[in-house]
């Protein structure tokens, strides 16, 4: 079984090499203080999220040639100078960044496709 301590997965094999301070607890005492089961979603994407960031040149080969010219024709055409310097000036995309929710509103992706687009940009 896994458990879920501290935002860390935990495994039932590596229990008890789980720091505690240099106190040494039992199995029994690491279950009572792990949360069994799946933590919530809501936390888990929101740890995640605030930890997600890559390159623009990764968010550019991730969003690919179609979804990248709607950005560029929303820059050339409708963006404010303010819009035309974050997406030209942007060296990384984060994840919560306001930067990243102007291309995220540019190219119409849910929140849960703009987070998959940043997991498969950072394999890039």
């Amino acid at each position: 079984m896994k458990y879920f301590l501290n935002d860390t997965w935990v495994n039932d094999s590596t229990i008890d090499t789980v720091p505690t301070g240099g106190v040494v607890l039992t199995d029994t005492e690491w279950k009572n203080r792990l949360v069994a089961e799946t933590p919530p979603t809501e936390a888990m994407l929101a740890t995640e999220r605030a930890n997600m960031v890559i390159t623009k040149t990764q968010g550019v080969l991730a969003l690919g040639e179609i979804q990248w010219n709607q950005v560029v024709s929303y820059r050339d055409v409708t963006a404010t100078w303010a819009e035309r310097v974050i997406i030209d000036s942007s060296a990384n995309w984060i994840r919560l960044s306001e930067d990243t929710a102007l291309i995220q509103f540019v190219v119409g992706l849910t929140d849960l496709e703009i987070d998959q687009l940043f997991r498969d940009a950072s394999t890039l």
